[in-house]
């Protein structure tokens, strides 16, 4: 990626779902990152069908850009991939 720009990415079991983790992680490591790695902008992908991934990265300050679509592994139906940014403030 450019200069000042990182990618994160989260996944948390089911058994440990619905606990606050990944926001908490998401919030942590974006503080992280703007704070100590001076990042300037950092980038999120999730899923278009994981309503609770879209959730996380709205609920963590992440602005939707919008969504990539690829074809899926059997190259049949399109996936929706949403794309979210976030600046250091």
């Amino acid at each position: 990626r450019a200069v000042g720009v990182a990618s994160i990415a989260y996944t948390v079991f089911p058994a440990h779902r619905r606990r606050g983790i990944a926001p908490r992680a998401v919030r942590l490591v974006t503080a992280w990152a703007f704070r100590d790695l001076a990042l300037t902008r950092l980038l999120l992908e999730a899923d278009e069908a994981n309503t609770a991934s879209l959730r996380v990265a709205e609920k963590c300050g992440f602005r939707r850009l919008g969504t990539r679509t690829s074809p899926t592994s059997d190259g049949t139906v399109p996936r929706g991939t949403a794309l979210f940014v976030r600046t250091a403030a």
